[in-house]
């Protein structure tokens, strides 16, 4: 695919400035060592950005960018962690069903997990693009996450209230029988009442949620964190906070009716 892109784009954009690539923190081998903590850099192993360095070298500027998880609000999204969210403490609600934190307790009480904002992520495209105080070589990498991190424990709350639903208490927020994928297994007509109900934009629960992903997210055995002081360093200063960045999605997903 960046292949056929670059054969239409090059003979034809001739005053084509800055190729901005994005990729993400998947590039970096992430999973933790026992109990250690690796932060990532971007000189950390390269992955495949072979392509453009051969097509762009010397020709084009380019730069590569390497979100975490991002958070937006988005329909057929494999990995969309928002819709995971919104849509279990929605059918939480509607089945009177307390929210449960469907997870490991280390992925609970601890940081495994860096979130980008989709609008960081965009902000910093364009910052790497049209920054002309910016010396970008070729292949410049930027990782491109929120910034400060977070844990669910401090949060969870807070995402409770937004979804009016009980979070059980400490002895029962975890459950070692409990997965998403084997709770939501039977809730499809359960969402389409609550779409019906509610006068939503006509979803099915998979357009929005990946359950088998969300059980990977909340039990991951290696922390996937990343650094991001390069980026910092070069005067990109942008940071979300997890739960605003959690609060304006769920406004947007509200307010384009893809939940109550």
């Amino acid at each position: 695919m960046m292949s056929n892109l670059l054969n239409v784009i090059l003979p034809i954009a001739k005053s084509l400035m800055h190729f901005s690539l994005q990729t993400g923190t998947k590039h970096y081998d992430l999973i933790s060592q026992g109990n250690e903590t690796r932060y990532h850099d971007e000189e950390s192993p390269r992955a495949e950005e072979d392509l453009l360095k051969e097509r762009l070298s010397g020709k084009v500027a380019w730069s590569v960018h390497r979100p975490g998880m991002i958070f937006s609000s988005s329909q057929n999204t494999v990995y969309n962690i928002m819709g995971c969210l919104t849509v279990y403490g929605t059918i939480c609600k509607h089945v009177n069903h307390p929210f449960v934190f469907g997870g490991a307790k280390e992925c609970w009480e601890q940081a495994y997990i860096d979130i980008s904002d989709a609008r960081l992520v965009a902000e910093q495209h364009i910052w790497a693009s049209t920054n002309d105080d910016l010396s970008v070589s070729d292949g410049e990498a930027f990782n491109a996450i929120n910034g400060p991190r977070f844990v669910w424990e401090e949060i969870w709350p807070s995402l409770a209230v937004q979804f009016g639903v009980e979070v059980p208490p400490p002895e029962e927020i975890f459950s070692p029988s409990f997965t998403f994928s084997n709770f939501m297994a039977d809730k499809e007509n359960v969402w389409e009442d609550i779409v019906e109900k509610e006068g939503l934009c006509r979803t099915k629960v998979e357009n929005l949620a990946n359950w088998e992903f969300m059980d990977g997210l909340f039990r991951c055995p290696g922390k996937m964190l990343a650094s991001r002081e390069k980026v910092d360093l070069s005067g990109f200063l942008m940071t979300y906070e997890t739960l605003d960045s959690i609060l304006y999605w769920i406004d947007c997903m509200r307010n384009e009716r893809l939940i109550p």
